[in-house]
């Protein structure tokens, strides 16, 4: 598995280890973009619920476009992701794939591993 340290003025979260990545020019702009997930990361006070984060590219790399990222964590945003809830161990992001629909349509998955239910 490839690592990734994300430590730039334009990531609002402090560096960590990225794990699970993929590219798609999700913003269709002609550059290619990097999803990635943050599986360790705590989410206010829940351990290890993970996150992921689209990186824009742009002229000359990630980052140097208009755009530069995009930050997706469950509770927040729009959509499935915004209806659900962090949960410890969640490891949002353990799995990610990207890419574009037979149209043409960039999407993302983003996988949050499951786990036993409590008996």
């Amino acid at each position: 598995m490839m690592e990734l340290h994300i430590d730039v003025s334009w990531i609002l979260q402090v560096a960590e280890a990225a794990g699970a990545m993929d590219t798609v020019d999700y913003n269709e702009d002609g550059y290619t973009d990097l999803l990635v997930g943050t599986t360790l990361e705590d989410v206010g006070t829940v351990a290890d619920a993970g996150f992921t984060d689209v990186l824009y590219g742009g002229p000359t790399g990630l980052g140097t476009g208009p755009l530069k990222a995009t930050h997706l964590e469950q509770g927040q945003g729009a959509g499935a992701i915004k209806a659900s809830a962090p949960e410890a161990g969640d490891r949002m992001g353990d799995a990610v794939a990207a890419g574009t629909t037979a149209a043409g349509e960039p999407y993302l998955h983003i996988g949050v591993p499951v786990r036993p239910s409590a008996p």
